[in-house]
């Protein structure tokens, strides 16, 4: 079996081939025929159950339970659940009883699954914008003032939308007297 520490010799298993053996919690490419779904997916739940083992044993799971919860999760959900779609499915498998209980421990492996994100786009869209704020004449940012400017600049509403004058009025409001420096001090406010 290829884990995170198998030999050069083998072929390595990675991201790559997590996210594929993940692909084994979509019920509608699961077998129809019950005698094909006895066996489907034990080799893929037991390279995640290798590949994740520090996290699933810190997260509290019992990893030799996991391989007899997943023929449990694949009968109940061959028999009862068949028509659910994806998120109700697993929604409600990861919130009832007696459910969340008895299959606690494969359970582990669909919260992985579902909280992977689709796409690194987002995390993309953050290196544009360090490389846009950060520039060679704004290099002496503090990480904080960085960090802030960069969410800001994600998350934030659009340019569009926001309005400059309170902040144009709170720099002229400032109290001079309290030491707030005046940064044009030949500027007069007419």
């Amino acid at each position: 079996m290829n884990t995170p520490s198998s030999s050069t010799k083998q072929t390595l298993y990675g991201p790559p081939d997590v996210v594929q053996d993940l692909l084994v919690f979509n019920v509608n490419s699961w077998p129809a025929k019950d005698s094909d779904l006895i066996d489907f997916g034990d080799t893929n739940i037991e390279r995640l159950v290798n590949w994740f083992d520090p996290a699933l044993k810190s997260a509290g799971c019992q990893v030799e339970d996991v391989i007899h919860q997943w023929h449990s999760l694949k009968i109940a959900v061959n028999a009862q659940f068949r028509n659910k779609d994806y998120c109700s499915l697993w929604k409600m498998l990861l919130s009832k009883d007696p459910y969340k209980t008895n299959l606690k421990d494969i359970l582990h492996l669909v919260e992985i699954l579902l909280v992977l994100p689709i796409s690194a786009a987002g995390c993309e869209r953050m290196v544009s914008a360090q490389n846009r704020i950060k520039s060679s004449l704004r290099a002496s940012l503090k990480t904080q003032t960085l960090e802030g400017l960069i969410r800001i600049s994600a998350q934030g509403p659009p340019l569009d939308n926001f309005d400059p004058a309170p902040s144009v009025n709170r720099w002229f409001a400032r109290d001079r007297c309290k030491g707030e420096r005046q940064l044009r001090p030949d500027f007069s406010r007419t």
